[in-house]
């Protein structure tokens, strides 16, 4: 470590003589690299250096009251401070109040570090104040912060002293409890036996084994220095993510936790309710997010600390944190994002076993994450995915990810949601509006999945409309039914953008990229040559009328007219078949009259309807479809 050396500044601490005058020569040789306005004394001096305060506090509060040359070198850092930050050395009563005297000086570098030359006794207060870098968020802070030690001169000599984030937590309430009699040494253990355990911050029953102004990030990485980085994260990550306020919010938010622990050294419910939030993690993440994520954080201080030429190694975070609350700090967790106090392999397995379906799916874990894909090429990774063992994963279909729905019994298997398998159009969707289910309130980390169960939004291989069999199928082909677990909420992804993919085993694969009788070719979904789809009703021909409707199989089909018997009458409508390829209903009439006629379709026993294939009808407010027969 490099420091510009100072000259010696003397200061002396008074007595209470009415006609004692230091000096002039004390005054001509008092000098220093820091103007005399940096220095504030009392006006009166005590020439005998023997005669004692009549104050008892004072004599409690020093173990000897000679005065003594000290070399006093630290730094200030929540982050590191940058270079000329303001340090300011205040010796203090015996309450921990400032006695009027002051010295100044500044950091001499991008480290926050500082060296300063005075002479003094007993209990001084230390603050610095600058901009600082922000390890969290990898950048120098735009705001200046003030941090605050207690710091006690019990030698002459070279000796150091830190301000730091705890420091300064605990500034209060050592100044509370040195006023009720404590010395500063045991005020100062209490007070830091105290915050560690009123920070929810750390594992139970942790204790720091040297004193607050001996810790740094500049120090190794030691159990008590990787404590100190994990509170700082913490503090700025609740600052920023939140209270959201931000730089400005840093300040406010230490001062109120040093506030706090002042009278009685505990935290307020709401002030450790926002600490735990911001350390929290649900059990799998991805994409943009606001988490509090240590290797980041690490390195974002180890790269500052290479910037400014220092091989202080970066304390480990997560020693110290204990992110998903099972008790097991991150370093020791097999799944850290995921409470597991047995340490259940299971817990953080890249797949699981719906015991209701039998279906296995595939479950993202940060080290196996979702694959983000267009409709293009998901099926090709799940077909290709090798997975725990297993190579036979497909896309799944609405109806499978309905069925790890768990919370919003709307939209759950079987729920008012008609959309499924077998009824994939609009209308169909109608039901799925989650009536009652908040957003980011389900049963498993806030989304409303079966337990066990991580991920937000996937996207299933269902097309939202069934294809019209034109030659080409271009509506909305790269458009799938998908479910969001959070909202929650039935909708429909655009698989020409990256969407994700959960891939499942053990049902049947029920679509690919194109509709079935359709394959891939440039850009879009043809028919094959080999299927023939009509494109006219009805086809009058070699004695015979024959009708045709295009539909999905499962449906009941009839025709009713002026030539059913009896005529436009339900109970003579004549029922259709369907096609061996399944694409159309047809029925032929080989016994037409000549002549006008006129026809509906009904589907379903329940709706008329006229020909999608014939154009002409008889002009009706419901009109029926009309064709001439000549034979």
């Amino acid at each position: 470590m490099k420091f510009i050396p100072m000259i010696l500044v003397l200061f002396l601490l008074v007595g209470c003589g009415d006609d004692k005058k230091t000096s002039d020569d004390d005054q001509n040789n008092d000098t220093s690299t820091v103007s005399d306005s940096d220095v504030t004394e009392n006006t009166d001096k005590e020439e005998d250096d023997s005669e004692t305060t009549d104050d008892p506090a004072d004599n409690e509060q020093n173990d000897s009251d000679e005065i003594v040359a000290v070399t006093l070198s630290g730094s200030v850092e929540k982050g590191p401070f940058v270079l000329g930050s303001s340090i300011t050395i205040s010796p203090v009563d015996g309450d921990g109040n400032p006695t009027g005297q002051q010295f100044t000086t500044q950091t001499i570098n991008d480290l926050g570090e500082f060296e300063v030359n005075f002479e003094a006794s007993g209990f001084v207060s230390l603050e610095g104040t600058g901009f600082y870098f922000n390890e969290v968020k990898g950048e120098l802070s735009s705001s200046n912060l003030t941090l605050r030690a207690f710091y006690e001169i019990k030698t002459s000599g070279k000796q150091d002293a830190h301000l730091n984030l705890l420091t300064h937590l605990i500034y209060n309430r050592v100044k509370t409890l040195i006023q009720d009699g404590k010395t500063m040494d045991e005020a100062v253990a209490q007070a830091e036996g105290e915050i560690v355990t009123a920070l929810p911050i750390g594992p139970e029953g942790f204790k720091l084994s040297e004193n607050t102004t001996e810790l740094t990030l500049q120090g190794g990485d030691t159990d008590d220095n990787a404590y100190l980085f994990a509170v700082s994260a913490v503090i700025i990550h609740t600052a920023f993510y939140v209270d959201e306020s931000g730089e400005g919010g840093v300040q406010e938010l230490i001062n109120k936790i040093s506030s706090d622990l002042a009278d009685d050294g505990e935290l307020k419910t709401d002030l450790v309710d926002k600490l735990k939030n911001a350390l929290s993690v649900p059990g799998y993440f991805d994409g943009d997010h606001n988490y509090l994520i240590t290797e980041d954080i690490e390195q974002n201080l180890e790269k500052r600390f290479e910037d400014l030429g220092s091989v202080a190694r970066v304390p480990d975070l997560d020693k110290i944190l204990d992110q998903d609350g099972d008790g097991i700090v991150n370093a020791d967790d097999n799944c850290w994002t995921v409470a597991n106090p047995e340490q259940d392999a299971s817990a953080c397995s890249p797949v699981i076993t719906d015991s209701d379906t039998g279906l296995m799916w595939q479950n993202p874990t940060l080290d196996s994450p979702l694959k983000y894909t267009t409709v293009r090429e998901m099926f090709n990774y799940c077909e290709n995915l090798s997975l725990e063992g297993h190579d036979d994963w497909y896309v799944p279909s609405i109806s499978e990810l309905r069925s790890i729905i768990d919370g919003c019994p709307a939209l759950e298997t079987g729920g008012t949601c008609g959309l499924m398998d077998d009824c994939i159009n609009s209308e169909c969707a109608e039901g799925c509006t989650a009536t009652g289910c908040e957003e980011g309130e389900g049963p498993s980390d806030g989304l409303y999945l079966k337990k066990g169960f991580r991920g937000s939004k996937f996207i299933s291989s269902t097309f939202i409309e069934e294809p019209n069999y034109s030659d080409i199928f271009n509506t909305n082909w790269t458009y799938r039914w998908a479910v969001d677990f959070n909202s929650p909420v039935i909708g429909y992804a655009n698989g020409e953008n990256e969407v994700a993919v959960r891939c499942v085993r053990g049902g049947t694969p029920k679509n690919e990229i194109c509709p079935e009788k359709y394959h891939y070719e440039s850009e879009g979904c043809y028919r094959d040559s080999n299927i023939y789809v009509p494109d006219n009703s009805p086809e009058i021909g070699d004695g015979k009328v024959t009708f045709y409707y295009i539909s999905t199989p499962g449906k009941s089909l009839k025709i009713v007219g002026d030539f059913t018997s009896p005529s436009w009458d339900a109970s003579g409508a004549v029922s259709m078949t369907m096609d061996d390829n399944s694409i159309y209903y047809f029925v032929e009439f080989t016994d037409m009259p000549c002549g006008w006629h006129a026809y509906k379709f009904i589907i379903d026993d329940t709706w008329w309807v006229a020909d999608p294939l014939n154009p002409d009808d008889d002009g009706e407010s419901e009109p029926a479809s009309t064709f001439h027969y000549d034979d």
